[in-house]
């Protein structure tokens, strides 16, 4: 069961930094959020990262399986400063499509 004040402490720290055009220190927020026991297979968290990811790199959210695979795949193979936020993040991150 996840922290509810954890949950949102996590996820208005990403988005105040998104706000403010600051998308690696929302990213690494988001991250954070998924690398704590209690929020690992937290979806929200989880899709805020993933739109995260898509409008720092401005890509369109997969919509198959597939799909998703091959974005994943980028992120982690093509972006070495995603990659390297993504360590350690709960498996919920790698099955949300």
């Amino acid at each position: 069961m996840p922290n509810i004040g954890n949950l949102s402490r996590y996820a208005t720290k990403a988005h105040a930094h998104r706000v403010l055009g600051n998308f690696g220190k929302a990213l690494d927020e988001l991250g954070r959020a998924l690398r704590r026991p209690d929020l690992e297979e937290e979806k929200l968290i989880v899709g805020l990262l993933t739109k995260a990811q898509m409008e720092l790199g401005e890509r369109l959210y997969p919509e198959t399986k597939e799909k998703f695979d091959v974005w994943m795949d980028d992120v982690l193979s093509n972006d070495p400063e995603s990659a390297e936020r993504m360590k350690g993040v709960g498996k919920a991150w790698y099955t949300s499509c």
